[in-house]
């Protein structure tokens, strides 16, 4: 079966990008339009790469390809028509809507600010077969980086360079409300497409209660000393998906963010911005053990890993609530 895998969460997005680069054993291909601050800690010393960027427009940052174009295991060029976002290699392929920046994905801060998605294609799949070809296309379409060329953009990026974030803040950012601990709200964002699954596609029941994303069940399971899974099988089941559930929810419930997190009662869904709720859930579950003791390994843990909005979190929940 040709297996599509839809990726709406940035860190999934990146490490399946990483991945694609990483793990290539021939060469790989990445015709991204924009390249921005942290994408040229992407590109690996080892292996033969080819690149297509948009060098002509000012949402490409010159100077990060030059310091890609200094990797001798890597070809780069450029074609001012590219708008396309696709990595091809042959452990598949990725077609989404990121650029390559530390805004889009969050390279160096696992923090990335623009809600993103793409679809990750199985080596075996026809339509990861036809990016190869289209890949393959564009190539010969491009022209190769110079130096004049790099100068020209430079000149071009002084004057004319885009803002990398989102242009006017909205959705949890805009509407945190922390009893007036605004600062620390803006710099410990917490992002939902980070924390949770795809709102509303996944739930349990009879709760409601919206389970962990994939890439915070994996620190849950880091921290909780739990065997990491098999790549086709990378999420925690039963008693372990619940208690990080259950922890995420806490977490988002703390920081204020809206929208705000749910549950289904017997007097309907209900939404919640009491972290306390969450945590006399866990007791009402019998699992308040494994949420505790994970919430406050998370607490503990050093900053400047790239989950400082979660350890952020983690250590006002510790600090203001206790589990009866």
């Amino acid at each position: 079966m040709e297996r599509t895998t839809f990726l709406s969460d940035t860190n999934e997005i990146l490490d399946t990008i990483k991945r694609l680069i990483r793990d290539a054993e021939d060469n790989y291909g990445i015709a991204v339009a924009f390249w921005g601050k942290g994408a040229e800690t992407l590109i690996p010393s080892h292996g033969c790469g080819r690149i297509i960027c948009n060098l002509g427009h000012p949402g490409t940052n010159p100077h990060v390809i030059d310091k890609i174009r200094s990797n001798a295991n890597v070809s780069v060029r450029y074609l001012d028509s590219l708008h396309a976002k696709v990595v091809v290699s042959d452990q598949g392929s990725f077609v989404g809507s990121s650029n390559l920046s530390e805004a889009a994905l969050g390279i160096t801060t696992s923090m990335g600010l623009w809600r993103e998605a793409g679809v990750f294609l199985e080596p075996s799949n026809m339509a990861a077969k036809k990016a190869w070809t289209w890949f393959e296309a564009l190539w010969e379409m491009a022209s190769p980086v110079e130096d004049t060329d790099i100068a020209e953009a430079a000149a071009r990026w002084e004057n004319e360079t885009l803002s990398e974030s989102p242009y006017r803040k909205s959705g949890p950012l805009a509407d945190l409300k922390i009893n007036g601990e605004r600062v620390a709200a803006t710099t410990y964002r917490l992002h939902e497409l980070q924390l949770f699954a795809q709102r509303l596609e996944f739930s349990f029941e009879p709760d409601m209660m919206i389970m962990a994303s994939l890439s915070f069940q994996a620190l849950y399971d880091e921290l909780m000393g739990i065997p990491a899974r098999r790549p086709s099988d990378p999420q925690s089941t039963g008693p372990n998906r619940k208690a990080a559930g259950q922890a995420a929810n806490v977490l988002w419930a703390q920081s204020g963010a809206e929208p705000l997190a749910r549950l289904r009662t017997p007097k309907g869904t209900i939404q919640v911005a009491d972290p306390k709720v969450f945590l006399d859930r866990s007791v009402a579950s019998g699992l308040s053990d494994r949420v505790w003791e994970f919430l406050n390994k998370l607490a503990a843990q050093s900053r400047g890993d790239g989950n400082d909005a979660y350890h952020y979190w983690a250590g006002e929940v510790v600090s203001k609530h206790n589990i009866e």
